[in-house]
């Protein structure tokens, strides 16, 4: 195209006429080799009615602008100077723990991110075509470069928004040297007044310009609104990443491996050529130990790892993975990728909005006790109050129920579910008998020792039971305890079951889950009690519970 004219300002008729014109988006399959290509409106018709419908992370996309203006091409290139376009890419989707099915709503709201923008105040123009006399179009391209989001999505959707607007310059400033008459002053009911009295107009068949005219009439104040913009958006489009990057990090007493984990998914089907690969680690040297050349091409459904060295220092410092690949969906269709990778430093913040929340609840020391009450106070920096409480005695392969109380301390509502302990395997223990338990000693001092002389079935004392460990099952793994209002308290029906024999029941591991803020709490120690199947031979310290 040739230079545009700089000096030229647009007229406001042709500012006006402007602000009727619309835009469009154009995503083509392929772009034309050359901007010359383009040389009528057929020419964009045939581009628009083939546009793209599916689009890649981490790709570098171009897309074409039209404009459509009621102006002959002269009137429309004195305004293009002074154009400004932009485009950004949005993104819609759901958190990934959200439900994927259509029919069932998801919880949590949508999320919507930007993934890139660009905003030009001289786009490129490609081609500038005459509709007719009165009409034209303008081709501008630009491009893009969809980022992959740092946290996981489901159910993403893309679509693209365009706008256009003039921006000419101000209207310079009077020059307050130039001859006019004071303003400020009430204007009287004649305005030509004032200029019967000036001497210079006193003699006859005085020529008045139209200059002098325009100083003395009252003039209308310029519109402080800004031009509304032209504006265009795309339908909502798919997106996919075209490689499944998975980074780690293996530490040894002297050497630190990097390792990046490449697979190309099986759908859409596209092959995957890797240009270039590339690992950084600032102020470290890293040796590339694949076996893998590069370049190289994957094809749907091919997975291979790329292998980095470097020494101790890489253990705890941020590492960026580069490549650059290019996906062929066809034998004359390509897509440029460009991504980046960050594996993070152990010690490195993480922001905690992939990450769920926990009550600082603390863990109380234990107190032996009789009575099946808990400690009632208040947990630091925790604003629910647990209790829980169980039978003294309970009996193999029985069912038996704890009691956990809420109390919710905080300010709003709390929809809460309880999450049962997880079953773990179980223990085994052998036991080891004294040769002395067979036979009677010289004397006996220990009334435990006593018992199991005179009843031998009862070998098996207290210290015994409280060495080994039963496992327990709940009856239901999730309990719904409901909607909490803020100060209200509720009582929760665990129901267990103790399997493995006898020996001592501990209850750990039991959950409380904010359904609505996905926070939890984990209680930690829970209960504990001896399970046995004798109705007596007991001992008197059997249940303890805790918080």
């Amino acid at each position: 195209m040739s230079a545009l004219p700089e000096g030229a300002l647009p007229s406001a008729a042709d500012k006006s006429a402007f602000q009727r014109s619309t835009i469009q988006i154009i995503i083509p399959e392929s772009l034309p080799p050359l901007p010359e290509d383009i040389h009528n409106v057929a020419d964009i018709d045939e581009l628009a009615a083939k546009q793209r419908t599916s689009f890649f992370y981490d790709e570098i996309t171009s897309f074409l602008i039209v404009l459509r203006a009621p102006l002959p091409p002269q009137a429309l290139t004195t305004c293009l100077p002074y154009l400004n376009a932009s485009i950004t890419a949005h993104l819609a989707a759901f958190p990934a723990h959200a439900s994927a099915t259509p029919q069932i709503p998801p919880e949590d709201p949508p999320i919507k991110l930007t993934l890139d923008s660009v905003s030009k105040s001289h786009p490129e123009l490609v081609t500038l075509n005459e509709q007719s006399p009165h009409s034209s179009t303008a081709v501008f391209r630009t491009e893009l470069y969809l980022r992959h989001p740092e946290r996981l999505l489901s159910r993403p959707a893309l679509y693209f928004a365009a706008s256009v607007f003039l921006k000419t310059p101000p209207a310079p400033p009077l020059n307050p040297l130039d001859d006019y008459l004071p303003s400020g002053s009430p204007l009287s009911s004649n305005v030509l007044a004032p200029l019967l009295s000036t001497p210079s107009f006193a003699a006859a068949g005085i020529n008045l310009p139209s200059s002098r005219l325009e100083k003395v009439m009252p003039y209308i104040a310029s519109s402080n609104h800004d031009i509304r913009p032209l504006r265009a958006t795309t339908p909502i489009s798919r997106i996919a990443p075209a490689l499944l990057l998975r980074t780690s990090r293996t530490l040894f007493p002297d050497i630190v491996y990097l390792t990046l984990d490449v697979q190309v998914p099986t759908a859409p089907p596209t092959a995957v050529r890797i240009q270039t690969l590339d690992a950084q680690i600032p102020n470290l040297s890293i040796t590339p130990l694949t076996t893998i050349p590069v370049p190289t091409t994957m094809n749907p459904g091919d997975r291979t790892a790329f292998v980095f060295q470097s020494d101790t220092r890489a253990s705890s410092a941020q590492a960026t993975f580069s490549i650059t690949a290019v996906a062929q969906l066809d034998n004359t269709t390509t897509r440029s990728l460009r991504i980046n990778r960050v594996l993070h430093a152990p010690s490195a913040r993480i922001p905690p909005r992939d990450r769920p929340k926990h009550w600082s609840i603390s863990k109380p020391a234990r107190t032996s006790t009789t009575s099946d009450a808990l400690s009632d106070s208040k947990p630091s920096g925790g604003d629910l109050k647990l209790s829980l409480s169980g039978p003294k005695r309970i009996r193999p392969n029985e069912p038996f129920y704890l009691h956990l109380s809420i109390l919710n301390l905080a300010t709003r509502k709390r929809r809460l579910h309880v999450l049962g302990p997880a079953p773990r395997p179980q223990t085994k223990t052998s036991w080891a008998v004294s040769a002395s338990a067979e036979r009677s000693a010289p004397a006996v001092l220990d009334q435990r020792d006593l018992g199991s002389l005179v009843r031998p079935e009862r070998r098996r004392s207290v210290r015994q039971l409280r060495s080994g460990r039963v496992e327990v099952l709940p009856l239901k793994v999730e309990v719904k305890a409901g909607v909490l209002a803020p100060g209200s308290c509720r009582e929760i029906r665990l129901g267990m079951r103790a399997v493995g024999g006898e020996g001592v029941v501990s209850v750990e591991g039991i959950v409380v889950v904010d359904v609505d803020s996905r926070e939890t709490c984990v209680v930690g120690e829970g209960w504990e009690v001896l399970c046995y199947d004798s109705d007596s031979d007991c001992d008197p310290e059997e249940a303890q519970t805790s918080i």
